[in-house]
C-alpha cells in the first residue's frame, strides 16, 4: 500500500470526514495530473438513516442513483470504508490519508489494521480557521485558473451550496454550515486534501 508502479499513476492525498449515524460520511480522493487536481468524492450512509431521515427522499434518490453508498445499518460501517480507501489504494498513489483526530480513532485502527505500513499513511488534519485558510486560497485559486475539478455527484454540488466562508478575528478563513442541518462534508474533505498537499515533505 501502494503495490503498485508509482510512476504511472497520479500523486493522490485522501481525506475521510466520518458521521456515526445521524447523516452521511465523506471520502475524498484529490489526484494531482500534471499541474491540475481532480477531486474523487465518495458519500456513505447508514441503512436506517436514508429510510428515516428528514431528507430521505433527495438521498434515496441519490442512492439509488449509485451518488451515496449504503454503509452499516444502525451506524456508519467504518470497516467498509477502510476497505474502500485501501482498494482504492491499488490504482492511486496514495500519500497521505487526513482525518480529523477528533472523531476518527476507530477507522485509523481499523485502517492501520488493513493495510502493511498503513499508519504511516495516516495524517491528523486540524480542523481549525488557521488550518484551513491557506487551502481555501488555493482551492479559490485553482477553480479560476481551471486548473480544478470535481467528479460528476448533485452531493458535491449540495455541499458547496449549504457552505459560506466565515472569518475568524485574525482574518483567517474557514468554510460552515448555512443552517445547523444542512451539510458540507465534501466541502471539509476537499480543502483537507488541499491542506495536505500543501504541507506535505516528501
Amino acid at each position: 500500500f501502494p503495490s503498485h508502479d508509482t510512476s504511472k499513476v497520479p500523486d493522490t492525498m485522501v481525506a475521510v470526514d466520518l458521521s456515526v449515524k445521524d447523516d452521511f460520511s465523506a471520502v475524498s480522493y484529490n489526484m494531482y495530473l500534471i499541474s491540475r487536481f481532480h477531486i474523487h468524492t465518495v458519500y456513505y450512509i447508514p441503512e436506517e438513516t436514508l429510510k428515516e431521515h428528514h431528507n430521505k427522499e433527495l438521498y434515496q434518490r441519490w442512492e439509488k442513483q449509485g451518488y451515496l453508498k449504503v454503509c452499516g445499518k444502525k451506524a456508519i460501517d467504518y470497516d467498509m470504508i477502510a476497505r474502500d480507501v485501501v482498494e482504492m489504494g491499488k490504482y492511486l498513489n496514495i500519500l497521505q490519508i487526513g482525518y480529523d483526530p477528533y472523531k476518527s480513532k476507530d477507522f485509523i485502527n481499523m485502517l492501520g489494521a488493513m493495510a502493511p505500513n498503513g499508519r504511516k499513511y495516516l495524517q491528523p488534519v486540524s480542523q481549525t480557521y488557521g488550518n484551513f485558510t491557506s487551502p481555501v486560497q488555493t482551492f479559490e485559486s485553482a477553480i479560476l485558473t481551471e486548473r480544478l475539478t470535481l467528479n460528476d455527484n448533485p452531493i458535491n454540488t449540495y455541499c458547496f451550496g449549504n457552505a459560506v466562508l466565515d472569518e475568524d478575528r485574525l482574518e483567517n478563513k474557514k468554510p460552515i454550515k448555512r443552517s445547523k442541518t444542512k451539510k458540507i462534508d465534501g466541502v471539509i474533505t476537499a480543502l483537507m486534501t488541499m491542506s495536505e498537499f500543501g504541507n506535505y515533505i516528501r
